[in-house]
């Protein structure tokens, strides 16, 4: 007897590529936005300060070199926020769109009349509660099909 083919994608930790990265984009550029605007209002205070510019020169190139330093520093903690809310947004999509997928197939065999292997998700939440109870539903399906 051979051993059923898995289920799952090479690529498992995307089950749901369109919703995935569509929320992990929009949840990235909003974290990327908010910090590029307080990084802006932040420099452009600083801008105000040098103009017009401080009659010590020293004065006027410290202030220079501090606006340098917190645009570099803006665009290194921004590309850094949108790196990380991106694959923690994946990450956190994926807990939930990959049982869910997963469901959703099983619902789909059990439609076709076919008798599916029992679901086994490594959750004790509510998805967990459902993958029982579709297991349950499966179990009795074959009898109450006998029975009629």
């Amino acid at each position: 007897m051979s051993k059923p083919s898995s289920t799952r994608r090479p690529l498992g930790f995307i089950s749901h590529p369109q919703i995935q990265i569509k929320y992990a984009l929009l949840n990235a550029g909003f974290i990327t936005l908010l910090m590029a605007s307080i990084y802006a209002i932040a420099i452009i205070n600083i801008r105000f300060m040098i103009d017009p510019p401080p009659q010590d020169e020293l004065v006027y190139y410290a202030l220079l070199n501090s606006f340098n330093l917190m645009t570099w520093t803006a665009v290194l903690m921004c590309t850094v926020a949108f790196s990380f809310t991106f694959i923690s947004t994946l990450y956190i999509t994926h807990r939930f769109i990959g049982p869910t997928v997963t469901i959703r197939r099983f619902i789909d065999q059990l439609m076709k009349g076919e008798n599916p292997e029992p679901l086994k998700l490594r959750r004790l939440d509510e998805l967990g509660l459902i993958a029982e109870k579709l297991n349950e539903l499966r179990d009795a399906y074959p009898q109450k099909m006998a029975d009629k």
